[in-house]
């Protein structure tokens, strides 16, 4: 269901030569999570609280406490440098009677990645907006990009909309998903930011 959006790219490849299509899956651009990130001061933070509800019918909805899948993942930058960037994830399961904090881990991004990796194409989704928005987040008013999508397969469908914003480490600083099978919502999912520090 998550596709990777790169038909446009993959399908022109195929007009050029051999040669050209080496050069170009050869080509390295700015990485964004690197270019991102890199903005920050070492330490800088956001813990960003995950809430998934699973349609009563399913099995999902029998293991979480009210049929919700409830973590928190916090983010912490732990090293800038030309070359990469080193962000920590650390992510805390709610279950029924528990909470789980599971090991950290890092994430490394490099400066440049191949650009084929990072380019997209917004020909195989069903619709796609985006605009600018100001959003209120822990009492002060963010400048926000947004970006809504839908996207299908077969008799799956996945409506998804995301607010981002430069100002706040990790980037997102909205984000709400609604999986659907036919007309039948399978589940909700909502990511919103509760704490953040830029250092």
């Amino acid at each position: 269901m998550r596709r990777v959006l790169h038909l446009t790219a993959a399908v022109a490849l195929v007009f050029v030569s051999l040669q050209a299509s080496v050069r170009a899956a050869d080509e390295m651009v700015t990485n964004p999570p690197f270019k991102h990130w890199s903005a920050f001061k070492v330490g800088a933070t956001v813990t960003q609280k995950e809430k998934v509800r699973f349609a009563k019918d399913l099995d999902e909805a029998d293991y979480y406490p009210n049929a919700v899948h409830e973590k928190d993942v916090t983010y912490t930058l732990l090293e800038v440098t030309p070359q990469k960037v080193v962000v920590q994830s650390t992510v805390t399961d709610y279950g029924v009677g528990s909470m789980i904090e599971l090991a950290p881990t890092k994430i490394i991004y490099p400066a440049e990645v191949v650009k084929e990796h990072v380019a997209t194409s917004k020909s195989d989704i069903e619709s796609f907006k985006e605009g600018d928005e100001d959003v209120k987040l822990l009492g002060k008013t963010i400048k926000c990009h947004w970006v809504d999508l839908m996207d299908k397969e077969g008799d799956e469908s996945i409506q998804h909309k995301m607010w981002s914003s430069d100002e706040v480490p990790g980037g997102i600083v909205k984000d709400v998903k609604i999986t659907k099978k036919g007309d039948k919502i399978v589940s909700e999912s909502e990511i919103e930011v509760v704490s953040y520090e830029t250092k």
